[in-house]
């Protein structure tokens, strides 16, 4: 639970990042930053490994007195709430109803005496070839969907020692809906002695906006965690810094 909820700040953040810049894909009319400049920005998204779903409510104006979410009809179970002294936004987890990967389902989220409901397709479930890393190689890696989401991405935390000095990076990846490949050139982290840490993670998406004041995404995901990483691994099993990642990009947006 503790891994999804990190990918889950990730993909917010990860919304939040792409906002910057346009879309590399040719079907995508709208610009993130539109989809991201609203006082409501609701994910919905479920584990790749049980049937645990989640929906994170973001609200960036004055903390409301009441907010509940209902997912297929069903009532979600408020988990957790996070209040952001600097900029006043309120972060709301809620356990949801079941949602199946490739479905369209009905959402109604409930503000205070605002409500915005609707129905959204969560994305497809990922199936992934992600091969061993060597850090002389670029590093390329395949991904099928059954269908195309609205949009696609990926992050990525590499990390290791030079001069035994530590040293790491991390970066987002607009890629076009149709994308099922990719490569990660080897000249990224050249600068590198040895890599201890190599993480990526691979986000589709589909998002629907209720005017200027909401934004509702459900999106999927899939990571290099379910392969074997002798040579590319994690330092002592620790997830890249998401929650960090998430809240520093709300400060800045």
């Amino acid at each position: 639970m503790k891994k999804l909820l990190v990918i889950l700040f990730i993909i917010l953040a990860g919304l939040l990042l792409f906002s910057c810049k346009s879309s590399t894909s040719p079907d995508n009319d709208v610009e993130l930053d539109t989809l991201l400049n609203k006082d409501v920005i609701a994910v919905f998204t479920r584990s790749n490994y049980s049937e645990e779903s989640y929906a994170l409510i973001t609200i960036k104006q004055d903390a409301p007195s009441e907010v509940n979410v209902l997912v297929k009809g069903v009532e979600g179970t408020f988990d957790y709430m996070y209040h952001s002294e600097e900029n006043g936004t309120v972060f709301y987890r809620f356990l949801v109803e079941t949602l199946n990967f490739g479905e369209i389902f009905s959402y109604v989220i409930n503000i205070d005496r605002e409500q915005f409901s609707g129905t959204i397709k969560h994305p497809d479930k990922h199936s992934t070839t992600f091969p061993k890393y060597d850090m002389e190689k670029d590093y390329s890696f395949k991904w099928s969907l059954a269908s195309n989401p609205q949009y696609q991405a990926i992050h990525y935390w590499i990390s290791g020692y030079t001069d035994g000095h530590h040293h790491g990076f991390d970066g987002d990846i607009d890629l076009k809906s149709s994308a099922r490949k990719h490569t990660l050139k080897k000249s990224m982290w050249s600068d590198i002695e040895v890599v201890t840490t190599a993480e990526v993670f691979l986000f589709a998406y589909n998002t629907k906006t209720h005017g200027d004041q909401c934004t509702v995404a459900a999106y999927s995901s899939a990571d290099n965690f379910d392969v074997d990483k002798a040579e590319w691994k994690t330092d002592n099993g620790k997830l890249p810094k998401g929650l960090e990642l998430f809240m520093n990009m709300l400060e800045k947006y």
